[in-house]
């Protein structure tokens, strides 16, 4: 079988790269048999790779569907799995029309939706600012049903927040399924020499916000519990990637908004702000010194998150805010989700997160539990079988056609 995906590649600073690259080698971890190609999109030349046929072949500002197409008619392949985001493929008629191009070729089409809107999606999250203006135009529920009724087979993250949503925007049933998210299962660093690396002592409890600076981060919130934090643990610390992906004025400004917050509190010498991209190759030695995760983002969007699964597959601790992105968290223990608008709840949870070790414990054993459970190649599996059923439906549909 030949699967050709479309989504962005390394080197681009992109979740969906990180998701991409995952589900291929998992895929081959379990079919050495399979042929994959990705064809890569976005403003830096892709990374070649020996496992996988990775070709540069669109730009998201430019008619990425005939740049696709023209591929996807020289490689011939037997699946186009395309990794949606609407950061890469926009919100207007193109993706629509790929889609409608690909149906129109006999080429089976499945789309992944890794962020999913609704008409109350006002907190839209890392999305570009232009796309963030654009949201309130477009009928967002129309344009992703439409989505459902192109493509042969769509792939939610979660039942409950994403698919149930999207089948009462009114996507057949049949057309979109379930398939978590990934965790790739890895044994944690040695947490003082991981520590000793970002400038923390071993003895101190280290609480950490993993990703770059914007509002919809919510930072100021938990600045403001690691405050009251600090009030009854002393010796706790709080290490913050902060660096700027979109330099527009309102994300510059909410920086120096917490900036002057950690002045106030007098927190400069207890919170390290990290204001550079970690590269991949050092995210999981870094996220390895936390003894909390702590994710209070306030989204209202429908999506899964990578980091939160990174910080599970190395057994971490996590808090995070109750919205619909950390749902499944509720899976491992639903105490850890709190409102991402308190103070109060989320520097309760982060106290007994680090003073209460049974109950810490508890939810260790819970988050990798829940990792195994979710693993790269539990997933890969269900997406070949997915690939697989698709397949034996078109050639079935194929031969009713020509009887």
């Amino acid at each position: 079988m030949h699967i050709c995906f479309v989504s962005t590649y390394f080197p681009q600073p992109c979740g969906i790269a990180n998701y991409t690259h995952n589900l291929a080698d998992a895929l081959l971890s379990i079919d050495r048999n399979l042929s994959i190609s990705i064809l890569a999109g976005g403003d830096r030349k892709p990374l070649l790779t020996k496992k996988f046929n990775v070709l540069d072949t669109f730009d998201w500002d430019n008619d990425y569907p005939a740049d696709i197409m023209a591929r996807v008619e020289i490689l011939r392949p037997d699946i186009v799995h395309i990794q949606h985001e609407y950061g890469i493929f926009g919100l207007d008629d193109r993706f629509h029309r790929l889609l409608a191009h690909l149906h129109e070729k006999g080429v089976p089409s499945v789309v992944t939706l890794h962020t999913v809107h609704t008409f109350q999606s006002f907190y839209v999250g890392c999305a570009r600012p232009y796309l963030r203006r654009l949201l309130k135009r477009v009928n967002i529920e129309k344009y992703q049903c439409k989505i459902g009724a192109l493509a042969d087979l769509v792939v939610a993250h979660q039942e409950a927040p994403i698919r149930k949503v999207l089948l009462r925007q009114g996507m057949a049933p049949n057309r979109v399924i379930t398939i978590p998210h990934g965790t790739h299962l890895a044994p944690p660093p040695d947490k003082a020499e991981t520590k000793a690396m970002l400038g923390v002592s071993p003895g101190n409890p280290l609480i950490m916000a993993f990703g770059y600076f914007e509002s919809s981060k919510n930072t100021h919130l938990l600045i403001e519990a690691f405050h009251r934090v600090r009030k009854h643990i002393p010796e706790a610390r709080l290490w913050l990637g902060a660096y700027v992906r979109h330099s527009n004025p309102q994300t510059l400004a909410y920086r120096e908004r917490c900036l002057r917050l950690i002045k106030k509190y007098n927190l400069e010498n207890y919170i390290c702000v990290e204001d550079r991209m970690i590269p991949e190759t050092e995210v999981k030695r870094v996220l390895g010194a936390a003894d909390v995760v702590c994710l209070v983002y306030k989204e209202d969007t429908r999506s899964s998150s990578g980091v939160l699964h990174l910080a599970m597959g190395l057994g971490k601790a996590v808090a995070v805010s109750r919205i619909p992105k950390f749902n499944e968290l509720s899976e491992v223990a639903d105490e850890l989700l709190v409102s991402p608008w308190s103070v109060k709840e989320l520097s309760s949870l982060l106290e007994r997160l680090i003073s209460d070790h049974s109950f810490r414990n508890a939810i260790e054993k819970g988050v990798r539990d829940y990792a195994l459970k979710t693993a790269w190649p539990a997933v890969a599996e269900t997406h070949l079988a997915a690939y697989l059923q698709l397949l034996e439906t078109q050639s079935k549909n194929y031969t009713l056609k020509v009887a």
